[in-house]
């Protein structure tokens, strides 16, 4: 890997500093787990709100499909299930 590395996802970013290739910048729900089990560890505790959101899109056939009202629960809802806040700010985390 080379100096100043830029990754095109935040999935690889985070791969490489599980890897201990760097540091990463992430979504803390998308981290909350490997922080959580010590995958990666947070060295600063502060945090950047980036306005980011996300969308749930379906077809509008597949809008009352089993499963999907507690999938949503979960995306809109994510502190119900494990404490995790929502989205849109953004830790550093490293390896």
């Amino acid at each position: 890997m080379r100096k100043n590395q830029h990754f095109d996802t935040m999935d690889l970013a985070i791969t490489a500093a599980m890897q201990g290739l760097g540091i990463a910048i992430a979504d803390a729900t998308l981290v909350a787990e490997d922080l959580r089990v010590g995958r990666l560890v947070r060295p600063f505790t502060l945090s950047v709100k980036t306005g980011a959101s996300y969308r749930l899109l379906v077809r509008a056939s597949q809008s009352k499909a089993d499963g999907l009202a507690r999938f949503r629960e979960e995306l809109v809802n994510p502190a119900s299930r494990d404490g995790a806040s929502p989205g849109g700010t953004a830790p550093a985390a490293r390896a």
